[in-house]
């Protein structure tokens, strides 16, 4: 019997060559000549090396895990969608503490007719899916916080 880290670097959910095609498409869109950032631009904000910052736009070094979240920490939540998006995680801006419940609700009730929506036409893809997280993920966390936020007042 196999053990679980055993299985898992057997058969990866993202496979490394995958996850490094999918960072070198991902960067292409937005980092160099023309585009959103300059490799320098990005160096300076981010703290990670020009030099290894080409490296990964090349696709011959992989950036640690450190340096990967302060590049998409600097570029943003829509970059780390584009990564996240083969196996169906997208990433998301946290929503603001002080949220109105109405407007929670509003947000709440188009999410989720959006979702009723994408399930009528079929099941969808790990895209579909990954888009769903996103747009739900922050009014369940802005529900999470008001509800703890009203448990501290009982």
């Amino acid at each position: 019997m196999m053990s679980g880290g055993a299985a898992a670097k057997d058969n990866p959910v993202f496979p490394p060559d995958a996850a490094a095609l999918t960072l070198t498409r991902a960067l292409a869109i937005y980092v160099g000549r023309g585009r959103r950032w300059s490799f320098s631009d990005l160096a300076a904000a981010s703290g990670v090396p020009e030099t290894n910052l080409r490296a990964y736009a090349a696709g011959t070094r992989s950036p640690t895990y450190s340096s990967l979240m302060s590049i998409v920490g600097v570029i943003g939540e829509e970059f780390g969608s584009r990564l996240s998006a083969p196996v169906g995680i997208g990433m998301f801006a946290l929503p603001e503490a002080d949220d109105d419940d109405g407007e929670i609700v509003e947000r709440l009730a188009d999410t989720l007719a959006t979702v009723v929506r994408n399930r009528t036409r079929g099941k969808p893809d790990h895209r579909g899916r990954a888009a769903e997280a996103r747009d739900l993920a922050p009014v369940l966390t802005c529900i999470a916080g008001g509800m703890r936020a009203r448990a501290g007042q009982a």
